[in-house]
């Protein structure tokens, strides 16, 4: 079953951005928010959010960045609540995207974003994986493919695909995990 998927990037006031991802189909929908400001090539995020609803259920998280005390905090619809140390250099798991566009328009050969969400804090590592040209519904793109390292026991593995000559946009997703892959692939530039 196919699902439709929306990614909107705006400016708030001069120093703040607000990113949306919304998917869905008939069975439920997801939907990320997340507000920061640039720091170098880092999108300092203040607030992500994430809602999941279907069949029934509905899922929500709250993460909060506060940079002035260098703490999250994250608040789960189950009522956990967690808190933990940040870095300038945190930001989260919706933002880590525009991270890697700016390591990769810059040049940077080591791809490391630190990434905070509901859960806590970690250091995601990404490998160039190649180049290739896709053939998109946006068109023709050539793109720098980067491979998420992670352990093998984690049993998931994440390719993210940048367009070269569109400022490393990022056009393609796949996750491979537990024998399923879900894919995601850009409509409209």
């Amino acid at each position: 079953m196919s699902v439709t998927a929306e990614r909107r990037l705006r400016q708030i006031d001069d120093t703040t951005w607000q990113m949306e991802v919304e998917a869905g189909n008939l069975l439920g929908r997801i939907r990320e928010v997340t507000r920061f400001s640039w720091h170098q090539c880092t999108p300092q995020t203040t607030r992500y959010s994430y809602l999941r609803e279907g069949l029934g259920q509905k899922r929500e998280a709250t993460l909060t960045l506060d940079r002035s005390t260098g703490m999250a905090l994250s608040t789960r619809s189950n009522g956990k609540v967690r808190e933990y140390p940040i870095s300038i250099t945190t930001t989260d798991k919706l933002s880590q995207t525009l991270a890697l566009q700016c390591m990769l328009q810059r040049g940077d050969q080591d791809l490391v974003v630190d990434v905070a969400d509901e859960k806590g804090r970690e250091q995601e590592r990404y490998s160039r994986d190649g180049e290739e040209i896709l053939q998109t519904p946006a068109g023709q793109l050539r793109t720098v493919r980067l491979l998420r390292e992670q352990d093998e026991d984690q049993g998931r593995r994440t390719w993210l695909w940048f367009a070269a000559d569109h400022n490393f946009s990022l056009v393609k997703l796949v996750q491979e995990e537990d024998n399923q892959r879900h894919e995601m692939v850009i409509r409209s530039l």
